[in-house]
């Protein structure tokens, strides 16, 4: 468990300006000024009240901050319980990030202030009952919160049950299958209804939002791997790289080589 303090100026714990991946939570806090950083290569603006959240496997960095103030916290997927990590994973179907009121902002300010206070009085020493417990009060304020933001989207609770465990599917299979038959079959619905869900969530056909996700780990292994582009290809269910590489190219107008050298400067 980590705790860190953002503060303006501050140089004890310079911000990592390179993609890279953890494999924590990382749970941040804005209690004043702006920043703006990378999760997944999409860009996020943060201000006052904002909470955002970069799960395990997430590729981030940070790119600009001004008079910013707030707070960090990285834990391990042990702080995360089921019901919460089901809320996390329902706030990642739309959102990053979400703003708070400023009594839990207070609430979770003052939780880490504790926790940043005990941790450095007890340098070298396990992590008490007690500091782990406030470390999950944090987590299950944020959890709460997210819950909220994530009921006002509206979606039905089936739909983005069925979403979720299409995430879940795409995790175990994807390097092997890329066709939606295959995933609709998994689910026991219809290809009509998972391609109907999928665009309600996320605007796009579920053949779009498959090719999303290739592009998506792509993209991770270019940025953190050595691994050749027909490699890549190869890991993620290609026999044919050049097919590969047409493919990335028409989803991110950059060919899989021109990619890792960008991320990589």
């Amino acid at each position: 468990m980590v705790v860190r303090e953002i503060a303006p100026h501050s140089t004890n714990h310079p911000p990592i300006t390179y993609d890279h991946q953890d494999d924590y939570y990382i749970f941040g806090l804005i209690e004043s000024g702006t920043a703006c950083g990378m999760i997944d290569f999409k860009e996020l603006h943060l201000a006052q009240n904002d909470v955002f959240i970069v799960q395990p496997g997430q590729m981030h960095r940070f790119i600009a901050a001004e008079g910013i103030k707030g707070w960090l916290l990285m834990v391990d997927c042990s702080y995360v319980d089921s019901d919460e990590k089901c809320i996390l994973d329902h706030l990642l179907l739309s959102a990053s990030a979400f703003k708070i009121e400023n009594t839990e902002r207070n609430d979770l300010c003052g939780l880490a202030s504790i926790l940043a206070h005990r941790l450095n009085s007890n340098k070298g020493m396990s992590i008490g009952i007690g500091t782990q417990r406030m470390a999950e009060a944090f987590v299950s304020v944020v959890a709460e919160q997210a819950q909220k933001f994530t009921l006002q989207t509206k979606h039905s609770h089936r739909h983005t049950e069925i979403m979720l465990q299409l995430r879940n599917l795409l995790a175990q299979h994807i390097a092997e299958n890329h066709q939606p038959a295959f995933y609709a079959s998994q689910l026991n619905i219809s290809t009509v209804y998972l391609n109907e869900i999928v665009r309600k969530l996320t605007g796009l056909s579920t053949s779009s939002y498959i090719k999303n996700e290739i592009v998506l780990l792509a993209k991770r292994m270019l940025a953190r791997t050595d691994l050749s582009v027909k490699q890549i290809a190869n890991q993620l269910g290609f026999e044919d790289w050049a097919y590969f590489t047409r493919l990335f190219t028409q989803a991110t107008s950059i060919t899989p080589t021109a990619f890792r050298s960008k991320y990589l400067e």
